[in-house]
């Protein structure tokens, strides 16, 4: 039985790379994505784009009233407008040629602006600070009909959380303390505590982001378990891409790999040691997602991403057995089952962004 909305529902995955649109309809048992209805692309920025460095867009984000007046090069403007031209062509593509009307959820990597209308600070990517507005206006040029305004803007992570939560089949549903992080370009995460999903911008006084943070190797956490970081380490080692280098038996991808699941690992155990300093929080489970969470799930991985993250994560809660957050994870000396789960659902980000797009009112 599907439960269809009156309009098209559309949920789009933003990430560092490109971006993937789905259509999404909502059952008895949850969000799934409408069979056949999907776009997607890679972002295609001018030649000489790369984003602004980190510390200059923290401070140009301070001086800027909501960070939504930032001094833009035209680089990064026209970069920012080529995603806007790419999710316009995606959204008409997917409204098909009778202009079907929809609602829109889009989530994006960065910091927001205050409105939560536009993207102030961007590591992977352009800012872009009226990110909706433009969209908005660009739908208008195509004749595409928005019965809604789309939601604030949130990063993958926490609406990949939501996607996990409202999904048919997906890991959150009923589980009041988790955290969802998944590893892709960069690092998402999302926090779900007392069945509330929290937003991780307003909790970094206890929760510092990843790219804060130092990690062992002297490169940022980030850096050390994403697989956009991994992928950096490949570059000038091999050809393609580093996990399917290492899926085809390259041992030097392997061992890339090997280590960002150890990091991913102990970068788990950091913030579980944080959520326990933070007023006694611990987690009842732990979902890895996006592509860290098919390595884990996939048997042909486990020697060197799937055992390694598992044994940094035991290991480490074993150090720590006689606290709340390793008895709520441990049963016998090895994780708890059902901890620590693997999420294959891809279209999770799309799926939770559409599921929050049907909560705002209707236009006149």
């Amino acid at each position: 039985m599907h439960l269809t909305p009156a309009s098209l529902l559309i949920g789009v995955d933003g990430g560092g790379s490109g971006f993937r649109a789905h259509g999404v309809e909502r059952g008895v048992q949850g969000f799934f994505c409408e069979p056949g209805r999907t776009a997607e692309g890679a972002w295609d920025y001018p030649a000489d784009f790369s984003p602004t460095p980190l510390d200059r867009q923290l401070d140009e984000a301070k001086s800027s009233p909501g960070g939504e007046d930032l001094p833009l090069g035209n680089l990064e403007r026209e970069a920012a407008r080529q995603q806007v031209h790419a999710l316009g062509g995606a959204l008409e593509e997917l409204c098909g040629d009778q202009g079907e009307a929809f609602r829109l959820g889009l989530c994006m990597p960065g910091l927001r602006t205050a409105s939560g209308r536009g993207i102030a600070v961007c590591r992977h990517g352009p800012r872009s600070p009226r990110l909706l507005e433009e969209l908005e206006e660009e739908c208008a040029r195509r004749d595409l009909h928005l019965v809604a305004q789309p939601p604030e803007l949130q990063g993958d992570g926490r609406a990949a959380a939501w996607g996990e939560e409202v999904a048919d089949g997906g890991q959150l549903a009923g589980v009041p303390n988790a955290y969802y992080v998944g590893a892709g370009t960069g690092l998402a995460e999302g926090l779900k505590i007392a069945g509330v999903h929290l937003d991780l911008t307003r909790q970094r006084r206890h929760l510092p982001a990843a790219w804060a943070g130092q990690g062992s190797s002297g490169r940022s956490w980030e850096d050390e378990a994403s697989m956009g970081g991994m992928q950096l380490l490949w570059q000038g080692r091999g050809h393609g891409w580093v996990a399917e280098a290492a899926l085809a038996g390259d041992a030097q991808a392997q061992e890339i790999l090997r280590a960002g699941a150890c990091a991913l690992g102990g970068w788990v155990l950091m913030r579980m040691e944080a959520l326990q300093a933070w007023e006694g929080k611990v987690l009842q489970r732990i979902v890895v997602g996006q592509r860290s969470g098919r390595l884990l799930a996939d048997p042909s991985a486990a020697a060197w991403y799937g055992d390694p993250l598992r044994e940094t994560l035991k290991t480490g809660l074993l150090a720590r057995q006689d606290t709340p957050m390793a008895s709520h994870a441990l049963a016998a000396g090895s994780l708890r089952s059902g901890f620590l789960r693997a999420s294959v659902l891809r279209a999770a980000p799309a799926l939770g962004m559409a599921a929050r797009a049907l909560e705002e009112p209707a236009t006149a």
